[in-house]
């Protein structure tokens, strides 16, 4: 941290990678739960920033289990 800027190290890049995915899981998993109780794309997409084409592979994905 010379001169005022800023180098994340590799470990926090990391961190803040690891951070990252572990919300898109949880955001998957409450969109997972979304389909289950029978939202539409649009209010599933509207509460959890999804893409429609993201929502119609977990509802594939649900149809498969």
């Amino acid at each position: 941290k010379s001169g005022g800027t800023f180098m994340p190290t590799i470990a926090e890049k990391l961190i803040q990678e690891g951070k990252k995915e572990g919300k898109q899981e949880g955001i998957t998993e409450v969109a997972e739960k979304m389909v289950q109780r029978g939202l539409s794309n649009a209010d599933i997409r509207d509460f959890t920033g999804l893409s429609i084409k993201k929502i119609e592979e977990i509802r594939n994905s649900l149809k498969r289990k």
